[in-house]
């Protein structure tokens, strides 16, 4: 079962819904809505570092098992329901 916290990789849509980007999303939803939902609701996470006082900095030291490959935000402002199927 996916969980709340998980780390995962999908198609990311752009804000403009023009197309997707597959990226890294963390899922916000917690486990008895995933247990019982299609769908998750997940925000998205960059490598492209701004300035933004609403990202959150991402590190490998917020991991409980596996590594970043860089220093990553997490993108607040770029929530959304995925599907669980992508």
């Amino acid at each position: 079962m996916i969980e709340q916290g998980n780390l995962l990789l999908a198609p990311f849509p752009f804000s403009d819904q023009s197309g997707r980007k597959v990226r890294p999303i963390i899922v916000i939803s917690n486990n008895r809505y995933n247990q019982y939902h299609d769908d998750l609701v997940v925000v998205g996470v960059t490598s492209n570092l701004f300035k933004d006082p609403y990202y959150i900095d991402f590190t490998n030291s917020d991991l409980d098992f596996g590594n970043l490959t860089a220093i990553c935000q997490i993108m607040t402002d770029a929530l959304t329901l995925m599907d669980k199927e992508l």
